[in-house]
């Protein structure tokens, strides 16, 4: 009979802390939430062969059509794989983090830490696509360092042509998953500076070029076989011109829940999905992060970015994650449109990863003990205390407001 040991028990906890908050009562708080009046209709609409315009690439609008498919066109139907998308993350973060530390408690301390973010959560329980950008992003970021330390040339091709798939299908969920290209750029400079490993300059160019491209123009296929009005050349004009224009102009235009990009990271202005009175009391979702976390991560990727000086196994990993959520988020200092917090999430990751390095260094030093101590129970107890208002549990008024900290939460 097998051992029960403590790395099962870790193992177990993560898989409870994914998926439990993600599949509770994902049907019954309201039919449509916030974007879902967009993406369930349009995966529908592939399913029935309708005519619709949508400002982003296909691939995410599939993933829900085939949710939608298996269960029904009802809130279980159009929203379980979201919650799969985003119970599987924090799995692909921990053996992200492994793969490059060998150190079972960073790489536990990093999913945790994804587990107990509330955008994160929030953006996996509904028919959103959000998440799928990330989960692929995250895996295309394994892939690539698999191909990296591939043992023979055979596998290190496999890996390379899985990093390609990966990419290009968190760039056909949104453009904004071109950051995980970016995020590429940077593993392969930190794998060369501190690992000395490589690859070739042509497995770079399909693994990073060719095999994207190929699948990002490859899932609009369906697509035109369905809404046949416009051309490939034509759908990218419109969608082009969409996020150019969303959010400009007079300000009684903009979304009343636009950010600013450099507000993100310091959560101060989250978006409200649902609100409602309910017997038990109020029923409030509330798209934002975990707010502990988020300023512990915040001052963590400053930290590691000034201080620069970590432990020899973690130095090359701390720089990847810091220059991977520059990449993910100072783009968005460029755009003149409406934004909002979720597009914080796929730099958001790489700031959870800082933090656990900063834990895990904190928890193995006598002296910063307490440190390590307060940010691990400071970031699980605000995910128990904000829990209400990521999952929609109605609670009494005092309580609630007890959770909004600032006029900018409303």
């Amino acid at each position: 009979m097998p051992k029960f040991t403590s790395t099962h028990l870790a193992i177990g906890v993560l898989l409870v802390l994914a998926f439990v908050p993600r599949f509770w009562n994902l049907h019954g708080l309201a039919d449509v939430v916030f974007d879902e009046v967009y993406y369930p209709e349009f995966a529908q609409k592939y399913l029935i062969g309708g005519q619709f315009f949508d400002a982003h690439p296909p691939l995410g609008k599939y993933l829900i059509a085939l949710g939608i498919q298996l269960f029904g066109y009802h809130p279980w139907g159009y929203r379980w794989m979201s919650a799969l998308a985003g119970a599987l993350v924090p799995i692909v973060v921990y053996s992200l983090v492994h793969k490059w530390s060998r150190r079972p408690q960073l790489a536990w301390l990093a999913a945790i830490f994804t587990c107990c973010d509330g955008l994160l959560l929030v953006e996996s329980r509904y028919g959103l696509i959000n998440i799928f950008l990330v989960l692929f992003g995250l895996i295309s970021q394994w892939s690539l360092w698999s191909a990296l330390f591939a043992p023979q040339p055979q596998s290190r091709w496999l890996w390379v042509m899985a990093t390609g798939l990966f990419l290009g299908a968190s760039i056909s969920v949104k453009w904004t998953g071109l950051g995980y290209w970016l995020a590429s750029l940077s593993l392969l400079l930190w794998t060369l500076v501190y690992c000395h490993r490589s690859l070739p300059w042509y497995q770079i160019l399909v693994g990073l070029g060719i095999i994207p491209a190929i699948f990002y123009l490859g899932q609009w296929l369906p697509h035109l076989r369905i809404a046949t009005a416009a051309s490939l050349i034509e759908l990218h004009q419109q969608m082009w011109s969409f996020h150019q224009n969303l959010g400009t102009g007079e300000p009684l235009l903009s979304h009343p829940y636009c950010s600013q990009w450099w507000t993100w990271s310091l959560n101060i202005r989250p978006v409200a999905y649902f609100y409602d009175f309910r017997d038990l009391g109020i029923a409030h979702v509330l798209a934002m992060g975990n707010p502990l976390l988020y300023w512990f991560s915040t001052g963590a990727v400053l930290y590691a970015m000034v201080r620069g000086k970590l432990h020899r196994l973690t130095h090359g990993l701390a720089g990847y994650a810091c220059s991977s959520w520059l990449v993910n988020l100072l783009p968005w200092a460029l755009t003149p449109r409406c934004t909002f917090i979720y597009h914080y999430m796929p730099a958001s990751i790489f700031a959870f990863i800082c933090l656990a390095i900063v834990a895990d260094l904190c928890l193995k030093n006598s002296h910063l003990l307490t440190a390590g101590i307060i940010i691990c129970a400071g970031v699980s107890v605000a995910f128990v205390l904000w829990l209400p208002i990521y999952i929609g549990l109605p609670i009494p008024p005092i309580y609630w407001r007890m959770l909004i900290w600032f006029p900018t939460w409303l």
